[in-house]
């Protein structure tokens, strides 16, 4: 009985210095499946995972942190920076939903400017 209580105090200790912010595994979205699968697993997910990856696409790259926090209730967004020098300029983005990390490479075709050869 005692051994049954030390591993549940130490249980809810470890769980306590956690903290509110951490996540769980991360679930990296560029895998193959892995967007399907949450289809299943998660459908609430699923559906702010496809708005939130098609938002970004369209929006300046300064606004997409703070429209991801206030359209979806995501936490520890991290900025798509730094952006890839590829054609359209691509980043990678990642965020918290309910204590689950998700990270994605998105592309970035709102983005202003042009492209301008090398000399």
């Amino acid at each position: 009985m005692l051994r049954l209580l030390v591993v549940m105090l130490l249980a809810f200790a470890a769980s306590a210095f956690a903290g509110p912010g951490s996540a769980s595994r991360p679930v990296d979205l560029d895998r193959p499946g892995a967007i399907e699968a949450l289809k299943d697993r998660n459908p609430v997910h699923h559906d702010k995972i496809q708005r939130i990856l098609q938002g970004a696409q369209r929006l300046p790259l300064p606004s997409i942190r703070g429209w991801i926090q206030a359209q979806f209730g995501a936490t520890d967004v991290s900025p798509p920076l730094p952006i890839k020098t590829s054609f359209p300029p691509k980043a990678r983005l990642s965020f918290t939903l309910d204590e689950v990390r998700y990270s994605a490479t998105v592309t970035l075709v709102g983005t202003e400017g042009k492209v301008v050869p090398a000399e």
